[in-house]
């Protein structure tokens, strides 16, 4: 379906489940079999582990399916068996997937309690932690990304939800950056001056704004939009981006040596 990308599937032997993932081209990947978990009648799950290789680091990536109404007890058992085998490497290590186990219920249910405590003590850190899944008025939190970083301590990551009504389940996002990486794009960061000039400019600008297209218009929406275009508008020429001084930039890499990922 993706041109440049192979994919990788574990199909499920009955009409839902299964999980697969499309892996970059660009990177080398190897399926790690030694991590499948086998699935049973009373804990039926599918999974599929790979090892990708980029130019500097190695990521092993486990992607699971875990089906709804199964013992979070005995699953929980499985996955710690895999955790064991994981921490014996110290490579980056991502664990994605729809587990149906709602992070929601931490404090209320003693097995979820337990699944969360044993990522965590293995030093797997959740990343999803707002609802993916909504039924009527009901929100919980069973589609999961947790990540250790090994031995690599240099990675910034982002992650979140994709709001989305195609579907009652919202995709989930991670994204890794590594401080080199950001160091060498923003080093010196792109700023604006909240100087007193700017600020006089600013004002000037906006009581010099013709406002009379939205006096007459019809729509809140369209009136809305049409107030915020006139206000961007005197804001970025107020307020022209700017490249952050060398001097400030090594006063602020002083002050906060991982600056560079926060601006």
């Amino acid at each position: 379906m993706f041109e440049g990308y192979t994919f990788f599937d574990v199909p499920a032997d009955t009409v839902v489940g299964g999980v697969g993932m499309y892996v970059r081209n660009c990177f080398s990947c190897n399926v790690l079999n030694a991590y499948k978990m086998e699935s049973t009648v009373k804990n039926r799950v599918e999974n599929i582990w790979v090892e990708i290789l980029s130019a500097k680091h190695k990521y092993t990536l486990g992607a699971i399916y875990r089906h709804p109404n199964q013992n979070i007890s005995d699953f929980s058992r499985l996955l710690d068996s895999n955790l064991c085998r994981l921490d014996n490497s110290r490579d980056p290590c991502i664990i994605v997937g729809d587990l149906n186990i709602d992070l929601c219920k931490y404090s209320t249910h003693g097995p979820t309690k337990d699944y969360i405590n044993n990522l965590l003590s293995n030093n797997f850190l959740p990343h999803i932690i707002m609802p993916t899944h909504y039924v009527g008025n009901s929100a919980t939190i069973i589609d999961h990304i947790y990540f250790r970083e090994g031995s690599v301590h240099d990675t910034v990551v982002n992650s979140g939800n994709l709001w989305c009504d195609e579907t009652d389940h919202f995709p989930n996002y991670i994204i890794f950056q590594t401080d080199k990486i950001l160091k060498n794009e923003h080093a010196r960061p792109l700023i604006r001056l909240q100087s007193p000039r700017n600020m006089q400019t600013f004002q000037t600008l906006v009581s010099n704004v013709d406002w009379s297209d939205i006096y007459y218009c019809q729509d809140a929406n369209e009136a809305f939009d049409k107030f915020e275009n006139h206000l961007t508008a005197c804001y970025e020429e107020s307020f022209p981006l700017i490249r952050l001084s060398r001097r400030r930039a090594r006063d602020k890499k002083m002050e906060n040596p991982r600056y560079q990922s926060q601006c």
